[in-house]
């Protein structure tokens, strides 16, 4: 049941924090020296007083984690640890499995992780595997996974150093980078928003469950925003879970007829396709611009730079001059 322990300081200590709440039959069969032999052992014993759960924080910028999210201060067993954090994880990550493993410094806590499906066991008797912080917020607080994917959207290319775990953490970021600056602005507006409305309605923000996405927005439309407003926050909830790696809950059913229903019963007047600027309007404008005037060539200069570039009004915004 148990995944592994974890000792950071003195196994003396350790084994006299566990021995303090162990029951008594388990502790009479519990073998003298490392306690890592007796992981399995450890998976079925009761503990008394009971323990904590914890998710533990993840990281989100250099030397920087999250707080851990406590799940439980009072679990008996690993089994009971597994059936809590399994209620509360209710999508994973492809090709990770939850696990519980055993803290035991400074007190025994129990541990919910994720890891590997594929990565290779550790026998019973072998050093302690180290706790790895959690890819990304699952199940943790709201705080955490809005810091979480705003500095995961800001994130810089790291230095080449030739190493593999550069090179992925490279293509991740340049899969990001393939959204628009202004997208990216976009969904981190959205994702602080719906993040908000979870923790206000004590709700997992990730992963989300499709009726909570349906009810936030439907929420967002009895507040009188716009379907296309309503479509992008489904689109920053798609793409939050994305990058997690874990499954999406915009694509249910009863999202996509929430989604359907607000455009339907919405009294928002039909978009009116504006006529794009052909050369010939553009030309009866130019001529009544005064170009005896600096302000005037300015004018005149960005009319036809945007329209020669096709240029979005904030691309024409961003153009700067280099001498």
């Amino acid at each position: 049941m148990l995944s592994h322990l974890h000792i950071a300081g003195s196994a003396k200590a350790a084994r006299e924090a566990v021995l303090d709440r162990l029951d008594q039959k388990t502790r009479q069969q519990l073998p003298a020296g490392d306690l890592t032999e007796a992981v399995a052992l450890l998976s079925t014993g009761r503990f008394s007083p009971r323990l904590s759960l914890v998710i533990r924080g993840i990281e989100y910028r250099d030397n920087e984690f999250a707080e851990d999210t406590v799940l439980s201060t009072d679990v008996e067993t690993a089994e009971e640890a597994l059936a809590i954090a399994s209620a509360h994880l209710t999508a994973l990550p492809s090709g990770h499995e939850l696990a519980i493993a055993l803290d035991l410094e400074p007190d025994p806590v129990f541990v919910a992780w994720l890891r590997p499906k594929a990565a290779r066991r550790r026998k019973a008797g072998s050093q302690a595997a180290t706790l790895a912080p959690l890819a990304s917020p699952l199940g943790q607080q709201s705080g955490a996974v809005l810091q979480w994917f705003d500095a995961l959207t800001d994130e810089a290319l790291p230095d080449y150093d030739g190493t593999l775990v550069t090179a992925e953490r490279a293509s991740k970021t340049y899969s990001r980078a393939a959204k628009a600056v202004n997208t990216r602005r976009t969904y981190r507006s959205a994702v602080r928003s719906w993040c908000a409305w979870a923790a206000g309605h004590a709700l997992p923000a990730l992963p989300a469950r499709s009726e909570d996405v349906a009810a936030y927005l439907a929420d967002l439309a009895l507040q009188k925003k716009r379907p296309a407003t309503v479509d992008l926050h489904r689109a920053a909830l798609r793409y939050l879970h994305h990058v997690a790696q874990v499954p999406v809950p915009t694509s249910h059913a009863l999202v996509s007829e929430t989604v359907a229903g607000i455009r339907r019963t919405s009294t928002e007047s039909a978009s009116r396709q504006v006529k794009g600027l052909t050369w010939d309007l553009l030309s009866e404008v130019i001529e009544q611009i005064d170009s005896t005037e600096l302000v005037g060539v300015r004018d005149r200069a960005i009319l036809l730079l945007g329209f020669a570039g096709a240029l979005r009004r904030s691309e024409v915004a961003a153009l700067c001059l280099e001498c």
